[in-house]
């Protein structure tokens, strides 16, 4: 890898570490990443823009460097990578505050088609979709995630219905912000400042993922849910927002990607389902926290079924 380094940076560091495939290096004092880009290619230019307007707004962001043509991506056999110079503590953990602090300062970020996913019933509906169809043709070989499928479906199309009853009552009009692919639960500021997994989104994407991450992750939520309400006043119409991206089961479809893909055994499934009676009271109790002016809608069946 050094030889491409050399090559197409004009860099030449002592010697190259790899970690979870991932290279990394030190060179005049500074520490730089060389990753695959997991993309589209035609990200890559749109990604390298914000990067720079987020540079120039003094973000941490790490910064993305061309190569001796000018281009984002440089191809290593045949796999394109990036290299990144990096300026934050890697393997601090991110925490609420973190992530609301990168959406609120790139709030009026410029936004594009290619990045942009606040669509979330055409996007949650194509997945559905295809989920359903990918199940139909190989159902046979997953007979755990047959089983619990059709739960999830229904809540992510509940989902849908409660972005459409809201949008159906108020034009959305909130701005978009830097956002993220996905929020993990154990993600660190490496991960937050990372330009290759942003997207561009509603600020109250990170803060549900980051949420869901956790629960389904065992740690205590309210104690941040709290805070931050405390200090942070957040309109009625984000707070449904954010209420529906709760709901939609994205720490269960990212599970089954996995499975599909051969990532994981079909059995991690059940550590999700185990908590589905947890979650749903969660749900109940989100809501009535978000819910203080009384304009939100409510799921009756949510309510039924966890007063039976």
């Amino acid at each position: 890898m050094n030889h491409y380094i050399n090559y197409y940076y004009s860099i030449y560091p002592d010697y190259i570490r790899e970690q979870n495939e991932k290279f990394y290096f030190n060179y005049n004092d500074e520490l730089y990443y060389f990753l695959v880009f997991d993309r589209p290619l035609e990200d890559s230019q749109y990604l390298y823009g914000l990067n720079v307007e987020m540079i120039r707004r003094g973000s941490l962001v790490h910064e993305i460097i061309l190569n001796k043509d000018k281009n984002v991506v440089t191809f290593v056999d045949e796999v394109p990578y990036v290299l990144m110079r990096v300026y934050v503590n890697t393997n601090k953990k991110i925490d609420l505050a973190e992530i609301n602090f990168i959406s609120m300062s790139n709030s009026d970020i410029k936004t594009n088609e290619i990045l942009d996913r606040s669509n979330w019933p055409m996007l949650w509906s194509a997945k559905i979709d295809y989920f359903e169809y990918q199940i139909s043709q190989m159902g046979k070989k997953y007979p755990i995630i047959c089983e619990y499928l059709s739960y999830y479906i229904g809540l992510a199309e509940n989902a849908i219905s409660y972005i459409k009853n809201i949008a159906g009552k108020i034009k959305i009009n909130l701005p978009l912000t830097i956002a993220h692919k996905r929020i993990k639960a154990n993600n660190t500021a490496f991960n937050l400042y990372n330009p290759l997994t942003f997207i561009i989104d509603y600020k109250v994407r990170d803060f549900a993922e980051y949420i869901k991450a956790r629960f389904f992750n065992g740690e205590d939520v309210w104690s941040e849910i709290e805070q931050y309400f405390k200090i942070y006043e957040m309109p009625a119409f984000e707070r449904q927002l954010l209420y529906a991206r709760l709901l939609f089961p994205s720490y269960f479809f990212d599970v089954y990607e996995e499975i599909m893909e051969d990532k994981l055994k079909e059995e991690s499934i059940i550590s999700i389902v185990d908590k589905a009676s947890d979650y749903e009271e969660f749900l109940i109790e989100i809501h009535l926290f978000l819910n203080r002016d009384n304009l939100m809608p409510q799921l009756d069946w949510l309510i039924k079924k966890n007063n039976s």
